[in-house]
């Protein structure tokens, strides 16, 4: 039995170089898909949607937030987000 990786409703991406020319990129591309916003980009943790306002099925990454001090949010996302089916990458 082969695994199957889940389709994603929305993007919730926590960058704090979001700057660099990489991430620019990956903003344009994924902000708008036919009119309809799927990514969602912070700056830090605490502009980041409430685990219970986010979408169910969503991909939630926290990109170099180790040292973020709202360690809290994170914490959130990993124990609750599980189940509204999130898949959280840190």
């Amino acid at each position: 039995m082969g695994y199957t990786f889940p389709s994603f409703v929305h993007i919730y991406k926590i960058i704090r170089t979001r700057r660099l020319p990489k991430y620019k990129k990956e903003y344009e591309k994924l902000s708008v898909e036919e009119n309809t916003e799927i990514a969602h980009f912070f700056n830090n943790c605490e502009e980041l949607t409430p685990v219970n306002e986010c979408e169910p099925s969503s991909l939630v990454v926290f990109d170099d937030c180790v040292n973020e001090q709202q360690q809290h949010i994170i914490k959130d996302y990993f124990s609750r987000g599980r189940h509204k089916t999130f898949l959280v990458f840190i």
